[in-house]
């Protein structure tokens, strides 16, 4: 094993990776993006090899989007890894049989989970895995649509500048997330660190994966905001 895998989710540490330049990220490492990510690949006119979407109330909102870029045969992203369960579920369009079944949950974690599975990886690094949430109870309205789900919440404007993502244009009006509104407070924060995250970094320690981290949270891993160091040169063969 001589690749790297890079787990890119959507924090501010990934603002790390935008200044160093995504098409810097040399040929031997992979990328693995997550849930709205195609959002910044646009713009940027940039993709990774591996897409990871594993909360279905997102894949069944985002379906047009995602039934969009997983047809389009210039797209040069090799495999989708998307879940859709119950009442969200979605018959995803497949012409070119890129869709990989994946089970469901924290999409930061289960991008780490199928890149640690695929055995092709010497080197698996996170960036963008951060510790903070944030809501503001005022951009937000609830979704009763009938579906069985207490904490769906609509985005009701644009947030251009959203304290949880790197990229300014990452929320848009209409986008439904998952909240468990407990607090009468505006704002909220909490530490979110993905579950079972800390077990596949351990089992990949264990295999003798090195694993590195450039995001802000509270794993236990080996942590660095050196990028270039990573990625700026070729792995020894």
């Amino acid at each position: 094993m001589c690749r790297s895998a890079l787990i890119i989710g959507s924090g501010n540490s990934t603002e790390l990776l935008l200044n160093y330049g995504f098409d810097k990220i040399p040929d031997d490492v992979d990328a693995y993006c997550c849930s709205l990510a195609f959002r910044y690949c646009e713009e940027l006119n940039w993709w990774p090899e591996y897409y990871v979407s594993l909360d279905p109330k997102t894949n069944y909102d985002q379906r047009d989007n995602f039934n969009r870029l997983i047809s389009d045969p210039d797209n040069p992203v090799l495999k989708w890894y998307m879940f859709t369960h119950n009442d969200w579920f979605v018959e995803f369009d497949d012409p070119h049989g890129n869709i990989i079944a994946a089970r469901w949950e924290k999409t930061g974690a289960g991008a780490f989970y199928y890149a640690l599975k695929s055995g092709k990886y010497s080197k698996i690094m996170m960036i963008g895995l951060d510790n903070n949430s944030w809501w503001d109870s005022s951009l937000l309205e609830k979704v009763n649509d009938g579906k069985k789900s207490n904490n769906r919440f609509r985005y009701i404007k644009d947030v251009d500048k959203h304290p949880m993502y790197f990229w300014p244009g990452y929320i848009k009006k209409g986008d439904i997330v998952t909240w468990n509104y407990r607090s009468r407070k505006q704002k909220t924060y909490h530490d979110n660190v993905p579950k079972r995250i800390d077990e596949y970094i351990l089992e990949a320690e264990n295999a003798g994966i090195e694993v590195v981290d450039f995001s802000d949270n509270k794993l236990n891993t080996n942590k660095t905001k050196d990028i270039g160091f990573h990625l700026g040169r070729k792995l020894e063969e």
